[in-house]
């Protein structure tokens, strides 16, 4: 009865070779006159395992199962293994953020004038200012109605 109560399962060791250890001490157990129910040896069990499967304790008592040792067994070996999945998705999430586009701001000037736009500014080139292009002088100007030069 020792053995039982005091072999605790460490962390990161196979669940399935722990469960078929604790089986062989129920087993013995048994044999010596000791029989214990199926509830019995499920707390055994499961007061036995490491708090990384107390999610699994917790969802097992909620539903108010009652099952067999190999039936522990078996389902101890599902969640085990998907646990270890789990894990390994953890693992290939990147670090770092999304990016998102910075929306355009709007510079309010005082006394209610219009809004400008930051991104209504003149193009710049390498922190300069492309230059727009002058009209040319009214000497140079061709008349819209008669086609003719300078006036």
């Amino acid at each position: 009865m020792k053995k039982l109560i005091a072999c605790r399962m460490q962390e990161g060791t196979s669940v399935s070779t722990h469960v078929v250890k604790m089986k062989g001490y129920i087993d013995q157990m048994n044999k010596l006159g000791y029989p214990m129910q199926d509830e019995m040896a499920a707390d055994f069990i499961f007061n036995s395992l490491p708090s990384s499967c107390d999610q699994f304790v917790m969802n097992f008592n909620l539903n108010g199962w009652v099952k067999t040792v190999l039936e522990i067994h078996g389902l101890l070996k599902t969640a085990e293994m998907n646990g270890q999945s789990k894990t390994n998705q953890v693992l290939m999430v990147r670090s770092g953020g999304v990016t998102k586009p910075k929306p355009k701001r709007r510079v309010n000037n005082s006394k209610g004038k219009k809004k400008v736009s930051v991104a209504a500014k003149p193009a710049t080139n390498n922190n300069k200012q492309v230059a727009k292009p002058k009209p040319p002088p009214p000497e140079e100007r061709q008349c819209f109605e008669c086609n003719k030069m300078g006036h």
